[in-house]
């Protein structure tokens, strides 16, 4: 007799029976066929809860822009605020009803004193009989009466030098606290179907930049372009480049770097053989690019948030810093011949300057990053 195992049957994981089964890649189960399509109902329908809460996030994440009181943060802005003013509210209460009960209080006392002393006065007036001491003693009692009336002697406004009210602050962590994690997997995210010229291809990619909105800029050496990556595409877009190897204005010649200059909207381009740095502009897809630097043989760019130019001399061993429209530039690095001194490079390339304005050089033949 043939058994189940012999004409290629396996155990259903819903059913448990021994029938024809299909394995499913996703979950690494086996499925009849009928209970595969019950299967794929599930999966739909788990597909369709998902959707729904990413369009129900969707909808709060518009709202929030819409509205930014409804933010959790402002929200907590807002509540300590309240807190805030109604305890001080409470306590001006508090204070003013001590004021006020201390103040009737004097005010009873004040007032008792001065009926003594007014029924005094007209005995004294028939009496006729007056001293200039009697004159003054009468006029330091009603002195002392008004101050004490004015001007309690025995209470008064403190304020604790201590803050009865929590300070709050905004606090921004920067971003170089934040853990970073390389995935257990990578993922191809621009090129990856072999070296080539085709939009889906990239040649010894070598510098890039990544924009605020995950859009990637590569220097494609090999190919000598520029080739602007959106987050997502399946291919490319050429944007510097696609009239082949050359000198002109609209041609690159093994480009290493490449940079992005947000107030111009323009992009800084290594431009490696024909030993120039270009500034392109994208704002009005402009056919020709401009030389800011010539005569250099520049590897690796960047750019500073006060747009100074960074720009390593592969040949010369050193790392200068230019201001943006200006020849005139100061050595940060390097600049004391090659070698393996603290104070010397040996052909460096890519480099990477901080929020701090500190630069750090990819010491490619001394075999390491230097700062």
């Amino acid at each position: 007799m043939t058994t189940a195992a012999e004409m290629g049957k396996t155990v259903c994981t819903i059913c448990n029976e021994e029938r024809i089964t299909c394995f499913c890649k996703g979950c690494s189960k086996e499925y009849c066929f009928s209970d595969l399509t019950k299967h794929r109902v599930i999966l739909r329908e788990q597909f369709d809860i998902l959707a729904h809460d990413f369009n129900r996030f969707r909808e709060k994440l518009i709202n929030e822009k819409e509205d930014s009181k409804q933010r959790v943060l402002i929200q907590e802005v807002d509540r300590w605020e309240e807190v805030s003013i109604e305890k001080i509210k409470n306590t001006a209460q508090e204070c003013r009803r001590i004021l006020l009960e201390h103040t009737d209080t004097n005010i009873m006392k004040t007032e008792k004193k001065l009926n003594r002393l007014m029924n005094d006065l007209e005995p004294l007036r028939q009496k006729d009989d007056l001293y200039e001491t009697d004159l003054e003693n009468l006029e330091k009692k009603l002195q002392s009466m008004k101050q004490e009336l004015d001007a309690p002697q025995n209470i008064s406004i403190q304020q604790d030098s201590g803050s009865f009210i929590k300070n709050i602050s905004v606090s921004i962590s920067p971003s170089t606290q934040v853990t970073v994690r390389w995935a257990s997997n990578g993922v191809t995210i621009a090129g990856g179907h072999g070296s080539g010229h085709a939009l889906n291809q990239l040649y010894l990619p070598l510098g890039l930049h990544i924009n605020d909105d995950d859009t990637i800029f590569i220097a494609d050496f090999a190919n000598d372009r520029i080739v602007k990556w959106k987050a997502g595409d399946n291919i490319g877009e050429v944007i510097i480049g696609s009239h082949g190897r050359g000198k002109q204005m609209n041609q690159l010649d093994r480009p290493f770097d490449v940079i992005f200059d947000n107030e111009t909207d323009s992009l800084i381009i290594s431009d490696g053989d024909n030993r120039r740095v270009m500034r392109w502009l994208l704002r009005n897809d402009t056919m020709y690019g401009e030389i800011i630097l010539d005569n250099i043989d520049c590897y690796g760019l960047a750019i500073d948030d006060q747009r100074y130019i960074y720009v390593s001399d592969i040949e010369k061993n050193e790392v200068r810093r230019y201001r943006m429209g200006d020849i005139n530039s100061k050595v940060v690095a390097g600049g004391n011949g090659q070698g393996l001194r603290l104070n010397q490079l040996n052909r460096p390339t890519y480099i990477f300057v901080d929020r701090d304005h500190s630069v750090y050089v990819s010491d490619r033949d001394n075999h390491h990053v230097c700062n």
